[in-house]
């Protein structure tokens, strides 16, 4: 049983595709909709093979249980109309 409440704990456990929750535990959902943000902007190059994108902070880059239509991977897809991207790589710029 101590093994199961730490799964829950770190919120492992799912029933009915709905995250488990400790008892007394709040959790904070993400409104649909949450991230206002002008994709098409945000592409900085693409290409056939590629598409290089600023992230703005706080935007998941892969999809999870609780949210699936809103990061950057699929956003980008549907403003560019490609039917899914991938992440490869993070690439930090340093300023000159």
């Amino acid at each position: 049983m101590e093994h199961a409440s730490e799964l829950i704990c770190l919120g492992a456990i799912y029933v009915d595709r709905q995250r488990a929750i400790a008892q007394g535990e709040k959790q904070v959902w993400v409104k649909k909709g949450a991230y206002q943000v002008d994709w098409k902007r945000r592409v900085v190059s693409e290409s056939e093979d590629f598409v290089i994108v600023n992230k703005p902070g706080g935007v998941p880059v892969h999809a999870s249980l609780d949210n699936r239509l809103e990061t950057v991977c699929s956003c980008v897809a549907r403003v560019l109309g490609c039917c899914e991207l991938t992440a490869m790589h993070r690439w930090q710029l340093r300023p000159p």
